[in-house]
């Protein structure tokens, strides 16, 4: 099938990438806004992503990917695909603002309306339908489309949004080719949870590689009761997006570049003063196994270390019983595509505090595949940024909010309902024998199916609730991040049969938030691990409301997606009606 797409002429094309080279950011029209940048303490302050806000109820941009030599801290110039803003809200931005990984930050609010226009610069490619060309392509394991192809088709995922799956809103079965546009158009409901969210490239096949070449950006959602919590207490705030950025990947998501970034810096400062509170948005934007971290400060000198409360997962506030001033959090856990929105309170005394990424090893295979590892049970632990407190006299705020807010009324806990239980299974190559990594998504009575976009999984009814057992049947000692698009859902039970499964903290948080009344909302996580026959697996509610259409639900470890571990969902109206997600050839 063609593709359908409009092609961009190349004459408009050019005149428009004219008129933004010879404009300038620094004098926006009266009362629309500037970039917003870090506080200038010191050279290598944490730097803020470009920011364009809605204006009169619209966020209005145009973004180009293109192909390009950047500079990546640590490793070197590799040549990258990557966003590049044209422009904002009628903002235009010279050529030395727009290209750089992370993309820019979209800050929306609910009953907004959202225009991004994509133009596709990427070199021609006539590989979208073929996987053998690919020093990672696998005979007899790969086949399309369940293999790493097409690298220069994209499109956007607004990961968190519950926004419409077709046409032209998150729609992730579209396919854009070089040199064509797709104008993305969709409104965000009144029941949107207020928060961090983010957005990056789904096209079947080379999602793995664009993110991992830095494609993706944040996407908050303002409004809502956390952020009056925050700006009525003056609490400064930090968007910290954590890539491992490289010009290639392998599809099992091992292969990346070693050094871990934020914002596109390594190792970079945050200035707090003594007992200062702030609050961080912090974005897993990784794709590989080996990118699920425990956060932690840990330095040797014995001093007081800042403090960690965690506030929100995955852009959905915590209700209030989940959150205690009295009880800092020492295990925070973070899989690829998890947000994590927290309170860090500096200590007394001056000085630089280490924050870092420990991977979670979980098992004795897991650590093999880790070789720095290797007698270290808790995994690799990597730098993520610093903090410095200086005490120079600022006024700022140093008293924890003494509770959080009450969440709004869409969020209420989902109740237990009549509907059929969902038993989804994820399982690997390891479960069937044989040599090469293939990935699986199924359900009990079929749980080798790979992605068939032709293939619709499970229907699911429009206004209704459903309870979901996710196993994972895993032979590789792996925790599948389950993700899954359009509605988050509500975690009430985790079973981890393994005791050394590295996430244990995370699913003792989720069991005592779910025995306290108030199951965490989340839209990744990360499954339990399997005990030999005795199977992980999680308990899950989610409401299917306001949408029809199809959308997708897979594992976040991107290698494994592209290699068929996702399935096709599709919500259904009454008697069966949907509409479809079309506007592009299939995958």
């Amino acid at each position: 099938m063609q593709n359908p797409l409009p092609r961009v002429a190349l004459g408009l094309y050019a005149a428009a990438v004219a008129v933004a080279a010879a404009c300038t950011p620094t004098q926006p029209p009266p009362g629309r806004p500037a970039v917003l940048p870090a506080p200038n303490f010191t050279p290598d302050s944490l730097r803020q992503p470009i920011v364009v806000r809605s204006q009169n109820r619209l966020l209005e941009a145009t973004l180009e990917v293109v192909q390009t030599p950047l500079s990546v801290p640590g490793v070197g110039t590799l040549n990258l695909r990557a966003y590049k803003l044209l422009q904002g809200n009628g903002i235009s931005y010279a050529d030395s603002n727009k290209v750089a990984y992370p993309g820019p930050t979209f800050r929306i609010q609910r009953g907004d309306s959202v225009r991004i226009l994509l133009i596709n610069h990427l070199p021609q490619d006539t590989t979208e339908n073929e996987c053998e060309s690919y020093s990672a392509y696998n005979q007899g394991r790969d086949t399309f489309p369940n293999c790493f192809h097409g690298p220069n088709w994209t499109n956007i995922h607004y990961h968190g949004m519950h926004v419409t799956p077709d046409s032209t809103g998150d729609n992730v079965l579209i396919q854009i080719g070089p040199d064509s546009t797709w104008q993305f158009a969709f409104g965000i409901p009144q029941n949107q949870s207020p928060g961090t969210h983010w957005y990056h490239p789904h096209k079947h096949g080379s999602v793995a590689l664009q993110v991992t070449n830095g494609m993706a950006g944040a996407l908050i959602v303002e409004g809502g009761g956390l952020d009056s919590l925050t700006r009525a207490n003056n609490i400064k705030e930090y968007l910290v997006a954590v890539q491992q950025v490289d010009s290639q990947v392998n599809l099992v998501g091992t292969a990346v570049a070693s050094k871990l970034l934020v914002n596109g810096q390594l190792n970079p400062v945050i200035v707090m003063r003594p007992n200062e509170v702030q609050r961080w948005r912090l974005v897993n934007e990784n794709v590989s196994k080996s990118t699920t971290y425990t956060l932690v400060f840990e330095d040797s000198t014995g001093r007081a270390e800042p403090k960690l409360y965690d506030i929100a997962r995955d852009g959905v506030q915590f209700a209030p019983a989940n959150y205690s001033t009295a009880s800092p959090d020492t295990n925070l856990i973070v899989a690829p595509g998890n947000r994590l929105d927290m309170f860090v309170q500096a200590p007394a005394d001056t000085g630089f505090h280490l924050l870092n990424a420990r991977v979670v090893a979980s098992n004795v295979r897991a650590q093999r595949e880790l070789p720095q590892a290797r007698g270290n049970a808790r995994g690799v632990t990597q730098s993520l940024l610093r903090v410095r407190v200086v005490n120079d006299g600022t006024p700022v705020q140093t008293q924890l909010p003494p509770s959080l807010p009450p969440l709004p009324s869409f969020l209420n806990n989902l109740q237990p309902t009549a509907d059929t239980a969902a038993y989804v299974v994820f399982t690997d190559s390891g479960a069937q024998g044989g040599n090469g990594p293939a990935f699986y998504l199924g359900r009990r009575d079929s749980v080798y199916m790979k992605f068939n976009p032709d293939s619709v999984f499970l229907p699911l009814p429009l206004d209704r609730t459903q309870t979901w057992k996710v196993s994972n049947n895993s032979a590789n000692g792996l925790n599948h991040p389950f993700h899954i698009h359009v509605n988050p859902f509500q975690v009430v039970y985790v079973y981890a049969p393994l005791s050394t499964d590295g996430n244990q903290p995370l699913y003792q948080q989720i069991n005592a938030a779910a025995a306290g009344g108030f199951p965490i909302w989340m839209d990744v996580f990360p499954l339990p691990l399997s005990n030999g026959d005795d199977a992980g697996y999680i308990v899950l509610r989610q409401a299917y409301e306001d949408f029809t259409g199809k959308f997708v639900m897979h594992c976040h470890i991107l290698g494994h997606e592209e290699r068929g571990m996702m399935q096709l969902l599709d919500v259904v109206g009454p008697g069966g009606s949907t509409s479809t997600a079309g506007g592009g050839h299939r995958h």
